[in-house]
C-alpha cells in the first residue's frame, strides 16, 4: 500500500525511499526474503 501510495505522489525520491525502506524491514525480519529482494530491485532500477 505504501509503494502504491508513493507511486501516486510522483516524487521519485519518496519512490525510492519507500521501497528502500520495505527492503530493509522485510529482509531484517527474514521470513519474507523474496518480497525484500522485489522492493530491492524496484528500488535499484528507479535509481538509476
Amino acid at each position: 500500500m505504501a509503494a502504491e501510495s508513493a507511486d501516486r505522489s510522483g516524487d521519485d525520491a519518496i519512490r525510492i525511499w519507500v521501497r528502500g525502506r520495505a527492503a530493509i524491514a522485510l529482509g531484517y525480519e527474514g521470513t519474507a526474503l523474496p518480497f525484500a529482494e522485489l522492493f530491492a530491485e524496484q528500488a535499484v532500477e528507479l535509481s538509476e
